[in-house]
């Protein structure tokens, strides 16, 4: 069985995840901790260590879908 992945709906799909993950390594981290450092954007510190936890779990659960995902296109789309 062939599959093809090559449609334009797949394409902005995977564009749409490519920017997601790109905000979420390099940008979202740096804003973070601009917002820490100054003070009229800096917001109780509970909610601060909810949001990195927040972060750390949902880069857990992308590690650990990919890790056990039961499909092979997991595998055919790291290849």
């Amino acid at each position: 069985m062939m599959e093809d992945y090559r449609t334009i709906p797949f394409r902005i799909h995977e564009y749409v995840l490519i920017g997601i993950l790109l905000f979420a390594v390099f940008a979202a981290g740096p804003i973070w901790l601009v917002c820490l450092f100054f003070r009229r954007l800096r917001l109780p510190w509970r909610v601060h260590v909810t949001q990195a936890a927040i972060y750390g779990l949902g880069w857990l659960l992308i590690f650990l879908a990919s890790k056990y995902d039961p499909t092979t296109f997991t595998a055919w789309f790291l290849d």
